[in-house]
């Protein structure tokens, strides 16, 4: 498809100019520091744009490769909890489901967001259901959640979280909140999710936290 839209053309030029400059770590458009979004969407772009030039394919590369590792997740998660027949069922039901495909292909952060949003939560799912191996699903969620929040900010650990406390809140189980809260799981989150904020706050300031938090 034609890069027309607006919104999708900013995020091409933004990874086109990381390209350009080398500026890996601050998005920019026009050559101005660019704080719409986290640094993730951009990375993955300028990356596409780095392998195979920079092109409207390439700039629609990342979100259809995430739609189509949303699917397989999905197909893994309902293999593993119910059974193969019910999991090609539900992987069809997606991945021929209109905004589902809309979004695959979009040049926005909405198909990433979405893969790692559900793959923290197929994790904590897992990890619920399998407690001999709740730490390391919890730890793979907390990752998940952790590149969640550099695609669109904050909302990719609050969906999640949330998400999953309603469902403890459901079964009445609070002894998963142990697991769940783990020290571990905390560490591997603020190691992976932290230090771009940490860069771009040291940097900017006001500008990037009112602007970013704020607006």
């Amino acid at each position: 498809l034609p890069v027309t839209d607006p919104v999708e053309a900013t995020y091409a030029l933004s990874a086109k100019e990381m390209v350009e400059h080398g500026s890996w770590l601050t998005p920019t458009l026009f050559g101005a520091p660019w704080f719409d979004k986290p640094v993730l969407f951009y990375l993955l772009t300028s990356l596409s744009f780095r392998v195979f030039g920079v092109s409207a394919v390439a700039a629609h590369i990342m979100p259809a490769l995430f739609a189509a590792a949303s699917v397989t997740l999905l197909f893994w998660f309902v293999r593993r909890h119910a059974s193969a027949k019910e999991a090609l069922y539900a992987a069809l039901v997606l991945g021929s489901s209109l905004q589902f495909l809309v979004l695959s292909k979009l040049i926005i952060t909405d198909m990433v967001l979405f893969f790692f949003v559900s793959a923290a939560l197929a994790f904590l799912y897992t990890g619920w259901r399998e407690k001999e191996q709740a730490l390391r699903w919890t730890l793979a969620a907390y990752g998940c959640a952790a590149f969640a929040v550099l695609t669109k900010g904050p909302v990719g650990l609050i969906l999640p979280g949330m998400i999953f406390l309603a469902f403890l809140a459901y079964k009445k189980d609070a002894a998963a909140l142990k697991t769940l809260f783990h020290p571990a799981g905390l560490l591997l989150f603020a190691l992976i999710a932290l230090p771009w904020y940490m860069f771009m706050a040291q940097q900017f300031g006001d500008q990037f936290l009112s602007t970013f938090f704020g607006l």
